[in-house]
């Protein structure tokens, strides 16, 4: 499995528009890892390949990465900066199945949708708890706690014998969901917000704290805003910690099985 990081930012984006804050002084100055999209994901499992969210960039971002062949594309709540592309798929040639659980699935399809997207997705509802069965892999998705009157769900991807978590935009987990991701091997977590107080995020700090809490194994930190601090001085903060990962735009992470 391999799993490309298109886009690191969140809602905004670094550099955004009509902005002066340290973060875009230092992402326009410098370039490189300071630059975030919007949030997305692409999980290379074998032959086939998972998109994560369709950001406002996705576009772009399927471009720079050469990306033509999508099997499956999974949501996991409608806020513009996770669905506001999806229309980017109107250009797309082959037909692709749309993941996204029931409520979720219809608030993307009221605000978006086109006769085009019609013939070319295939909507597949889904339903926290349930295992959607891909064959070499798995997918189990669960609830968090998000922004009110705002569904929200991260999943579980089982492949051979690892178990790699995305939390999405979670200000806290339920017992299921945490007991679904004890000892997790690899938790990917958007968290915009450096550290409490924050509003509807995890932030940084509590992640970290997570982590150890869940006994996962790796912890990969996305979804970074301008209140966190820039990719070198997160990647300093982060180094204290063991197994902590700091996302940006391009990286790989390649998971291994015994």
């Amino acid at each position: 499995m391999e799993i490309i990081f298109l886009g690191t930012g969140a809602a905004e984006g670094i550099p955004s528009i009509d902005c002066d804050c340290r973060h875009c002084k230092i992402a326009l100055e410098k370039g490189g890892r300071f630059i975030r999209g919007r949030t997305s994901l692409l999980f290379k499992i074998n032959s086939f390949n998972l998109l994560v969210e369709t950001p406002p960039d996705i576009g772009h971002q399927l471009i720079r990465h050469n990306i033509r062949d999508l099997h499956v594309i999974l949501l996991t709540h409608n806020h513009f900066d996770h669905t506001g592309g999806i229309k980017e798929f109107e250009y797309w040639k082959k037909k692709i199945t749309l993941f996204a659980e029931q409520s979720v699935m219809d608030s993307v399809v009221k605000e978006y949708w086109t006769d085009k997207m019609s013939k070319l997705f295939l909507k597949v509802p889904f339903y926290a708890g349930s295992i959607l069965n891909f064959g070499s892999f798995t997918i189990t998705p669960f609830p968090v706690h998000h922004a009110p009157h705002t569904p929200t769900y991260g999943f579980m991807i089982n492949y051979k014998n690892q178990r790699i978590a995305y939390l999405s935009d979670a200000q806290h987990l339920g017992k299921y969901s945490s007991y679904l991701l004890k000892d997790a091997d690899l938790i990917i977590a958007n968290t915009p917000f450096f550290e409490p107080p924050t509003e509807n995020h995890i932030s940084t700090v509590e992640a970290i704290k997570l982590k150890d809490e869940l006994n996962a194994k790796k912890l990969v930190l996305t979804h970074i805003n301008h209140s966190n601090k820039p990719y070198d001085e997160l990647v300093s903060y982060c180094s204290q910690f063991k197994d902590v990962i700091v996302a940006y735009d391009g990286m790989k992470i390649t998971i291994n099985h015994d």
